[in-house]
């Protein structure tokens, strides 16, 4: 399969293929951008069915250029253990949309270790998770979950 085309409602389609710093940019777009280009390419009018729909659909094109291999995405995600704690560190990012990242990514890491990370790749304190690009989420993302391994590395040591 190297690309998917679907109809759905037109607001579940604009949040599929939405551009960071837009409202509709959400987890969706980037789990769909981690994969390929999504793209809407027209939208369909309630008239075309009967009965009539009360909601606009459209069709939404998903072009692939990254494979999809035993429920993980090879070159972003080595496992499905992996993908599934990127869906939970998407969940945690947008769970408050109008808050900053910062504020809701505190809740599951560290946020001293959090402040450094957004130090270190120069993005303000107040900036908000659609206004973070889907590169920079899964950098975000493979930086906190280093640091995590690396706290939990050295509090086994400790205890030994």
């Amino acid at each position: 399969c190297k690309s998917i085309e679907v109809m759905v409602q037109k607001e579940v389609a604009e949040k599929f293929a939405a551009s960071p710093k837009t409202k509709e940019f959400t987890s969706l777009a980037i789990l769909a951008q981690s994969v390929g280009v999504a793209k809407l390419l027209f939208d369909v009018d309630p008239t075309s069915f009967d009965p009539q729909p009360k909601v606009v659909s459209s069709i939404l094109k998903i072009d692939k250029q990254k494979e999809f291999v035993e429920g993980s995405f090879s070159g972003i995600f080595e496992t499905k253990e992996e993908l599934q704690k990127f869906k939970k560190y998407l969940r945690c990012s947008f769970q408050s949309p109008r808050k900053t990242w910062l504020k809701n990514i505190s809740s599951e890491f560290d946020k001293q270790s959090v402040q450094d990370l957004m130090q270190m790749q120069n993005l303000p304190a107040t900036i908000r998770p659609h206004e973070i690009s889907v590169l920079s989420h899964h950098l975000l993302f493979k930086h906190l979950r280093l640091n995590d391994a690396r706290k939990r590395s050295n509090a086994t040591t400790e205890q030994q």
